[in-house]
């Protein structure tokens, strides 16, 4: 007889760690809320963020996930977009320094 595959066997009376979601603010909200259509304001939306205790775990999970749509985090797609542009400007700038310090010889 084959051993059983774990995931096929796993009890269900096991804990579960929970996703950040079952703690949003928005969780029953309508969804069309945060995905708005051009012109909408996002303002109700972000409010709810700007109060949720996971704003930072949903704005990070869209963020790595590349979300391109709706209100994630209390940001919307472009502020998502400008954020990212200025974290990999800081990046590049912070690797220049780096590798001017390293072709100079000085040591950090």
């Amino acid at each position: 007889m084959p051993f059983p595959r774990p995931a096929d066997r796993a009890p269900d009376n096991l804990p579960r760690p929970s996703h950040w979601s079952s703690d949003a603010l928005c969780k029953g909200e309508v969804t069309e809320l945060w995905y708005l259509t051009p012109g909408a304001s996002a303002s109700y939306a972000k409010s709810i963020c700007w109060r949720c205790t996971v704003r930072s775990e949903c704005l990070t999970d869209a963020l790595e996930r590349g979300e391109s749509f709706g209100v994630w985090g209390g940001l919307d797609e472009r502020e998502r977009r400008a954020l990212l542009t200025d974290a990999r400007r800081a990046a590049q700038k912070q690797r220049e320094r780096e590798q001017e310090k390293a072709s100079s010889g000085v040591a950090s």
